[in-house]
């Protein structure tokens, strides 16, 4: 499942997924952002993935990249610390990020909640 909420003392998107995650979960997530006109358009996410499974293969990572880099380009800017703690989940957040081509959107992997925090407080 993945739950998300603006946090506006942070001025960020927080985002949770829990349990098994689901390529139609995350794209339907994706695609509730890209049609949020409530958003800033500089938008800043702060996703929590721990202790989670990704229920998807390699394979579908491109459909992800697709999805993320449409919504990104309804924003001036779009940012991800992405927070897992399990290997598999790392090398898929890992692999995303590297297949992702849009210039406005950027996605790290972090470990920690502190290192995510200061990574989106640069920016």
């Amino acid at each position: 499942m993945i739950s998300h909420s603006f946090n506006a003392s942070k001025n960020r998107l927080d985002v949770v997924y829990t349990g098994i995650v689901t390529l139609d979960e995350i794209i339907d997530y994706i695609e509730t952002v890209k049609n949020d006109a409530s958003l800033p358009r500089k938008l800043k996410i702060f996703t929590v993935a721990k202790n989670i499974e990704m229920n998807f293969k390699h394979d579908d990572l491109h459909h992800i990249v697709t999805a993320v880099e449409s919504s990104a380009a309804r924003y001036k800017l779009m940012v991800d610390a992405f927070i897992v703690d399990k290997a598999k989940e790392t090398a898929f957040s890992l692999l995303f990020g590297n297949k992702s081509q849009s210039d406005n959107y950027e996605l790290k992997v972090f470990s920690t909640h502190e290192a995510a925090e200061n990574w989106l407080n640069t920016i």
